[in-house]
């Protein structure tokens, strides 16, 4: 258990988008933390549906994940823990698994904070998960997400928010490095970009045909 801890922590140390590495045994035993603050987890029986997932995998290049949730392992915000089996050499079973648990609410921060470099104060960009639920957003965010949920299901580039326009752009993420698409793993976030435009201009009254005389 010492040799596992000091271990994980060099791996952790190197590795900052992520909050805290897990080792655990087949039974789902907790055999070392990479971050002192969840030491008291050591010990304990794991029982999230991710673990008993990793147990199952089928060979060194798959992978289990979680739920976006919060989890023992980072309480303050919902997150994905990443998890693979832990084999003994020339060995098809399990001995236990390893998680990755990624720090969510600080990258995905930094994440936004460095694609709104240039907006300005009115614009915002803003993650939602797979149900269309914010989960971190930059900027001047809507107090109602109801007319950008309709307008993205209408597929509009325009949205209107109160008495202003915005541009709206979105896209789905790959996943990072490791656990992305290639895998067939979809993580379901996708950010929206919406940028300022102006105020909203009363309607123009439709004006019928003009006869004219010659």
């Amino acid at each position: 258990c010492p040799a596992s801890t000091h271990t994980l922590k060099a791996i952790n140390a190197l590795y900052t988008v992520y909050a805290c590495l897990v080792l655990f045994d087949r039974q789902g035993k907790v055999v070392a933390v990479s971050n002192d603050q969840y030491t008291d987890q050591v010990g304990q029986v794991l029982d999230e549906p991710w673990v008993a997932a990793t147990l199952r995998l089928g060979d060194s290049q798959q992978y289990a994940v979680s739920a976006l949730e919060p989890s023992r392992f980072y309480p303050q915000a919902p997150t994905y823990i990443y998890a693979a089996a832990v084999r003994a050499p020339n060995s098809d079973t399990a001995q236990g698994g390893i998680a990755v648990v990624w720090d969510a609410a600080g990258q995905m921060q930094s994440i936004l904070a460095d694609c709104a470099a240039g907006l300005s104060e009115q614009d915002a960009l803003v993650l939602l998960d797979a149900q269309g639920a914010l989960v971190q957003g930059h900027g001047s965010l809507p107090i109602d997400m109801g007319p950008v949920h309709q307008a993205l299901h209408a597929q509009e580039s325009i949205v209107a928010l109160g008495e202003h326009l915005h541009g709206l752009g979105h896209a789905h993420g790959p996943g990072y490095r490791e656990f992305g698409t290639p895998q067939g793993y979809r993580h379901g976030l996708r950010c929206l970009a919406l940028r300022y435009l102006g105020p909203r201009q009363p309607r123009v009254p439709q004006v019928g045909d003009v006869q004219s005389k010659l």
